[in-house]
């Protein structure tokens, strides 16, 4: 398959699951599910978490295609099935802790850039950790997931304004908790 964009965005994929296609909901499946479980690792923090809410993401998906209105990209709709269902999970557990995944691959030449890269990465899994998790999601649609504010509005059923405002405090936050973190590895 050459991805989402056969099929118009997903669009075709998901009326044809509504129509009970179980091949276009493997299609589906297999183009969307790194990007979801990505999402949900992130938002959770938990990797057994996110493999439990992948699957109920993708057996809402199968329920619920009929319901799809074709008004987002099928990504839009689905991150926004994961969107909620990470929600109802981070309510009833106590605030994620380990976000310490591999995210954001830094590349380098040689043996020190490499070290360097992965010091960085750290540091910035480190800060990312302490964000709340509103601040967290908006990271990972934004940068992670690399959707347009528009895009991230859908998925979080909130106004872009309000998207806007939370990755300009999320980036504001991560500032502060950088310089705090190199404040205290000085002080080391």
């Amino acid at each position: 398959m050459g991805g989402l964009r056969d099929y118009k965005n997903g669009r075709e994929l998901v009326q044809r699951i509504a129509a009970g296609d179980e091949r276009a909901f493997a299609d589906l499946y297999h183009a969307l599910s790194p990007a979801v479980f990505t999402y949900l690792v992130r938002v959770t923090g938990d990797q057994t978490a996110a493999e439990d809410l992948l699957q109920e993401v993708f057996l809402a998906v199968w329920e619920g295609a009929s319901r799809f209105r074709g008004e987002a990209s099928a990504k839009v709709w689905v991150l926004r099935i994961a969107h909620h269902k990470a929600v109802s999970w981070l309510r009833r557990q106590r605030p994620a802790t380990d976000l310490d995944r591999a995210w954001l691959v830094a590349s380098g030449d040689g043996v020190e850039a490499a070290a360097l890269a992965a010091w960085e990465h750290d540091r910035l899994m480190a800060a990312i950790q302490q964000l709340p998790p509103k601040h967290r999601e908006v990271i990972e649609l934004v940068f992670g997931q690399q959707l347009s504010y528009a895009e991230v509005a859908a998925v979080l059923g909130c106004p872009v304004g309000t998207v806007k405002s939370r990755v300009s405090h999320a980036l504001r936050a991560l500032r502060h908790l950088l310089r705090d973190l190199r404040a205290t590895e000085l002080e080391q």
